[in-house]
């Protein structure tokens, strides 16, 4: 967006304000529109205060402004984390929530877009367990629009157990990954995901020092890959390349020879991370 493309923008507001007048809701589109065309020259103080006044006045139109006071507030959200007002930006969420669920129900995708919202903000907040109960809660919503094995369920469970795993709840996140990683053979779902579970497991039983258990999964993860990805996988190739490293990992966690870099390397992705998370 230029400023030509700012000007028009205020144009567009000026025209529909004579056309219509200032509290038609052509208008407040319009102020919408400048708004997100005052974010993309870098102005969100002013996008924050265009938005502001627009969602004050799509509230006065009662049931007619719903749905427009709902798309203006989940912007307005936005425009604040991004100038560092995390506490406005969650309460403008909670409210986005709430009249999501009021106007729409929860179990639809504008509902897991606001719940997974509310969830990152909480997060970033350092409100773990709000935000671990807001992703508990997308994951149901998901499981029931795409059914509880689909890729977006599964991942949305997958979110959760990162989350228990950032508390030390280290047993309940096995819990979940585990059953999660059963469905995704079940159905089954593509090599790297399957791949990508195996790592959360091994993190998982990192957290629980159950070193036995982590090298098994490392064995099967490295097995898995070899011999399902094409020899010119990047993947492939960098599983190669790091084989030795592997094999000392697992026989060291086997023989609960743990030295410190291998705990960093399995608690926080590390290298697993670097090579499964490539190329989704």
């Amino acid at each position: 967006m230029t400023s030509a493309g700012l000007e028009a923008e205020l144009r567009a507001v000026d025209e529909a304000t004579a056309s219509f007048g200032p509290k038609h809701p052509e208008t407040l589109r319009a102020l919408g529109d400048l708004a997100e065309a005052q974010s993309a020259i870098g102005d969100d103080v002013a996008a924050s205060e265009t938005l502001s006044s627009t969602l004050a006045a799509w509230e006065q139109l009662g049931a007619e402004g719903e749905v427009g006071a709902i798309q203006t507030e989940h912007v307005l959200a936005q425009v604040r984390f991004r100038l560092g007002d995390l506490n406005g930006a969650r309460l403008a969420q909670e409210r986005v929530v709430a009249a999501v669920e009021t106007t729409f129900g929860i179990d639809n995708d504008t509902g897991v877009q606001a719940l997974s919202d509310l969830a990152a903000t909480n997060m970033a907040m350092g409100r773990i367990e709000s935000a671990l109960a807001l992703q508990a809660r997308r994951a149901s919503v998901i499981a029931v629009l795409d059914g509880p094995a689909s890729r977006r369920a599964l991942q949305a469970r997958a979110t959760v157990a990162m989350t228990l795993r950032k508390l030390g709840r280290f047993a309940e996140a096995l819990e979940v990954d585990a059953q999660a990683l059963e469905e995704a053979e079940a159905v089954p779902l593509d090599l790297r995901f399957l791949l990508d579970s195996r790592r959360h497991l091994i993190e998982d039983f990192a957290g629980l020092k159950d070193w036995t258990s982590a090298a098994r999964v490392l064995v099967e993860l490295f097995d898995l890959g070899m011999a399902g990805l094409e020899e010119t996988d990047d993947l492939r190739v960098y599983l190669e390349e790091y084989r030795l490293v592997f094999e000392e990992l697992a026989c060291d966690l086997q023989r609960n020879k743990v030295r410190k870099g291998t705990v960093v390397i399995l608690m926080r992705g590390g290298l697993l991370a670097s090579w499964v998370g490539r190329r989704r």
